[in-house]
């Protein structure tokens, strides 16, 4: 192989070299910024469980209220029954 080949042939080996450097520091970059994501993305799904956790509790505090109300309304249309006051 001549000189000026063989410059020409080691002056693109050193380009590609570069451009799989630079290519290697986005490659890592990307990394970075997809775990970062994977961790946001957990962070939402347990917020998400613990608001569906809340929700389920606050739906059965619902119900036991409305069933707390059904009770009291019929004991007050019992009580009413017996002093004859009834609508």
């Amino acid at each position: 192989m001549n000189p000026e080949t063989a410059r020409l042939a080691l002056a693109h080996l050193r380009a590609i070299r570069s451009r799989q450097d630079e290519h290697g520091r986005a490659l890592g970059e990307m990394r970075k910024r997809i775990s970062s994501v994977e961790r946001r993305l957990a962070a939402v799904r347990d917020g998400l469980a613990r608001f569906r956790g809340d929700l389920g509790r606050v739906r059965g505090g619902v119900a036991h209220a409305h069933a707390k109300l059904d009770d009291h309304t019929e004991r007050l249309r019992r009580i009413e029954r017996r002093l004859e006051i009834v609508e």
